[in-house]
């Protein structure tokens, strides 16, 4: 299955909840996309949140690099791919 979870939260904890799930789902074969929007930038910024760290082991699980709405070191700049791209659409 091909899922898109959209990241649109400013919580720690709803996004590290957000980012598990992600991870749990890519063990299981599935194809996972985080989109990542400006409401949460600042947590993907601090070097001291999970988040954070999280975000950086994307390669670990092989799922592709997040995108988002914000230019960052960790993310690529870019846009969600049309409706019929993915099986499922979450948003946190």
């Amino acid at each position: 299955m091909k899922i898109l979870i959209t990241i649109n939260t400013n919580s720690e904890l709803i996004a590290y909840e957000a980012l598990s799930l992600g991870f749990v789902l890519a063990s299981f074969d599935h194809q996972v996309q985080f989109y990542l929007t400006k409401d949460s930038q600042a947590l993907f910024y601090n070097k001291q949140g999970r988040p954070y760290g999280m975000i950086r082991s994307l390669d670990l699980y092989e799922l592709p690099v997040a995108w988002a709405d914000f230019d960052g070191q960790d993310v690529r700049f870019d846009v969600p791919c049309p409706d019929d791209v993915f099986d499922a659409r979450l948003e946190f």
